[in-house]
């Protein structure tokens, strides 16, 4: 029981909303408006946004205010594996046609903050303030010291 909450009902999933939201996905990568893509499945937003960073060597910027959810909660936010969700970056010019093309099938999407050059990983609350503020070299031999504990069967 966490936050003295017992929810944990399987969501019903809307198959022919996924199965639009896949298909639109796919069509925004085709067109090569997409520059990345990761799932939000295991671990949510912010496991997906950190394996991205880790992968590209570049950092992030991402406001909370800016993430949709069913509760303000920041951990539900950074933490639901809701299905049917997906991180997608795109260049600045290419951002406008993205959210048209998702608009348009009427799948909701919203720009969450942006990639950068500075290998941080900055999470902020609504307000601004600093939620989570790492710098990508840390996370990277964290992430690489818990690939070797489980290699060698120590987790």
């Amino acid at each position: 029981v966490v936050h003295q909450s017992e929810e944990g009902a399987v969501p019903k999933v809307d198959f022919s909303m996924a199965k639009k939201i896949l298909e639109t996905v796919v069509a925004a990568i085709r067109s090569g408006q997409v520059t990345a893509c990761h799932d939000l499945s295991r671990g949510g937003l912010f496991v997906a946004l950190t394996e991205m960073a880790i992968t590209s060597d570049l950092g992030f910027k991402v406001n909370l205010a800016r993430v949709s959810a069913d509760s303000p909660r920041a951990d539900i936010k950074l933490f639901s594996e809701t299905y049917g969700r997906f991180l997608l970056t795109c260049s600045k010019a290419a951002l406008e046609n993205l959210i048209a093309l998702f608009a348009q099938e009427g799948i909701p999407i919203s720009s969450i903050g942006e990639v950068t050059e500075a290998k941080q990983l900055l999470l902020e609350l609504p307000e601004g303030n600093p939620i989570i503020n790492l710098p990508l070299l840390e996370i990277k031999y964290l992430w690489a010291m818990r690939m070797d504990e489980e290699m060698a069967g120590r987790k």
